[in-house]
């Protein structure tokens, strides 16, 4: 693995053969020009050697923009890194919704989390001084280093705390993990009306970040990666 520049740490180029992708990530569209397409892509698989299968996400094959042999850049975030490359469109199928690109030569990477935060979808509450009660919550991503939840109403401001409860089960039996948490971003969900919140956890105890690392260990193996 190679630094892009000298003054950029933390970009990388990797040989695309080296590289693994989950099945389902999204990605963004650009063209030649830099336009970024209307409609998004999904990774679909690699052909180990030969090309990437994408599906195409639009409701209308009449607004597919991708066209057979024009270049694109596809990038994406993968729970740790934002990702990027440029390939060829060697079959656009818009009645499959798919496309088939050429084997891209190398990935650009960038690091942007210390920690891979992994999708799920894992009920949970929250509590604080002000809310009282404790709020049901639903995690949607989750790192050893803070997690992303959904609520039906904002859980506070940036910078305010409050406490993340879940349960693990570890042995066999279920046991409560309280992550105090920081709030570092709030707002209105772009895919419902549910409201997003992303927290970081402050000072967990040794017990908590070992059932953490052993849950996270636990669900990271059940994907599959190519």
């Amino acid at each position: 693995m190679k630094t892009v520049t000298d003054d950029q740490p933390d970009h990388f180029r990797v040989d695309f053969e080296q590289f693994k992708l989950r099945p389902g990530v999204e990605l963004d569209v650009h063209d030649d020009s830099g336009r970024q397409l209307e409609h998004r892509a999904q990774f679909v698989m690699a052909y180990p050697g030969k090309g990437v299968l994408v599906s195409i996400r639009a409701n209308d094959p009449s607004r597919i923009a991708m066209r057979t042999g024009a270049r694109y850049q596809l990038s994406g975030f993968n729970g740790r890194y934002d990702f990027s490359f440029t390939a060829e469109a060697e079959k656009v199928d818009a009645a499959q919704f798919t496309a088939l690109f050429a084997r891209p030569a190398e990935v650009t990477i960038r690091f942007t989390r210390k920690h891979e935060r992994i999708p799920l979808a894992l009920p949970a509450t929250v509590a604080s001084d002000a809310m009282g009660n404790s709020t049901p919550v639903t995690i949607r991503n989750l790192s050893l280093g803070g997690a992303a939840i959904s609520s039906i109403q904002p859980l506070g401001r940036p910078g305010e705390s409050l406490t993340l409860q879940m349960h693990v089960t570890f042995d066999g039996q279920k046991h409560p993990l309280k992550l105090f948490s920081v709030i570092r971003r709030s707002g209105h969900s772009d895919a419902s009306l549910m409201f997003d919140t992303g927290l970081e956890f402050a000072h967990p105890t040794l017990t908590d970040k070992l059932l953490l690392h052993y849950y996270l260990s636990t669900v990271a193996s059940d994907f599959n990666v190519i």
